[in-house]
């Protein structure tokens, strides 16, 4: 399940959650790192972690179906999509009971 650590500052995301989320249109330098290995252009799993360290994210661990970053919900969102976060749209993650602990 995807969510919000805020003890670690880390934020998990399901497969799921990143295929609605990756919405960024890949620059040539994107394109091109692909190309030269540095991401396997086929899984979102790669891709997401490639797009959080060129952000500057570190990625904490990632399997098959997820990957855990050290970052908030908004940063995350901002890294995968393109577009801005707002902060309100992201309140489930920092209120939540069932979030990651």
């Amino acid at each position: 399940m995807s969510g919000y650590d805020p003890t670690m500052g880390a934020f998990e995301i399901t497969s799921k959650k990143l295929n609605a989320w990756l919405r960024r249109e890949p620059t040539t330098e994107d394109l091109n790192a692909g190309r030269d290995g540095a991401f396997d252009p086929s899984s979102e799993i790669d891709i997401a972690a490639y797009l959080f360290r060129k952000f500057g994210y570190e990625v904490l661990k990632r399997g098959s179906g997820y990957i855990r970053v050290r970052a908030t919900p908004e940063q995350a969102w901002e890294a995968l999509s393109g577009m801005p976060a707002d902060p309100k749209h992201f309140e489930w993650y920092y209120n939540n009971p069932t979030r990651l602990r």
